[in-house]
């Protein structure tokens, strides 16, 4: 993996701390799920989203809180997209 692109997308993730965003979680097989969240804390290999109390009652027995390393990002695994 090419450190710059991490870094690169850490900086992206950290500049928006506290801020809104899509999270689209890829489900395998083509399926996906979307999420509105906010951004609650940024660590050195890690990232945590809370869920919206919205999506919470869309998707039952959704986590309130998630977890995902930047690697997630740069696979694409996940996918975030800033308000």
């Amino acid at each position: 993996m090419d450190k710059a692109q991490i870094d690169k997308i850490k900086q992206a993730v950290m500049s928006n701390l506290n801020g809104e965003a899509m999270l689209k979680v890829q489900k395998g097989r083509g399926q996906s799920k979307e999420y509105p969240v906010m951004i609650e804390g940024v660590h050195p290999n890690v990232f945590t989203v809370r869920v919206s109390e919205k999506a919470l009652s869309e998707f039952p027995g959704t986590s309130r809180r998630m977890s995902f390393t930047y690697i997630d990002l740069l696979t694409g695994s996940i996918e975030l997209a800033f308000a």
